[in-house]
């Protein structure tokens, strides 16, 4: 089974790339959600409030907001890319930060796409499907 870790606080945004992401064949339990940086490290390693979940079984991918509480988005990527289990995650960074230092970070951390969140909703919603389909197609 195919599974997304969507990292989102807004939940407005989660809400709308959850409907994306069901409209493109994902059911609701292929969706995980972690709404902040903490929560998503302890869903893929295995700790905090998910010790004892498999750790080894990572989503396909991961969709990361970077202004996130308790630990930022850049960071979770970082960490994400010094681990050799996550290493290879493809990250997918949806942001509305348009500041060239994240784009640069992010971009040095190996993130595999950036995505601006568009105030369009179908610009928005195609970069979803857009990203959604090139994850299908690579498998």
């Amino acid at each position: 089974m195919s599974t997304i870790l969507l990292v989102e606080d807004n939940r407005i945004d989660e809400t709308l790339i959850r409907q994306i992401l069901k409209e493109d064949g994902f059911e609701d339990d292929q969706v995980i959600s972690a709404r902040d940086g903490l929560e998503a490290l302890d869903y893929l390693f295995g700790s905090g409030a998910y010790a004892g979940r498999n750790a080894n079984a990572l989503p396909s991918l991961m969709i990361l907001d970077l202004h996130l509480p308790k630990i930022s988005g850049l960071e979770v990527l970082k960490r994400v890319r010094s681990d050799p289990r996550t290493l290879n995650l493809p990250v997918a960074i949806f942001s509305s930060s348009l500041d060239t230092d994240d784009l640069i970070t992010s971009d040095g951390l190996g993130v595999t796409s950036y995505i601006h969140k568009s105030s369009n909703l179908t610009a928005y919603a195609a970069d979803v499907r857009e990203l959604v389909h090139h994850l299908k197609e690579n498998k």
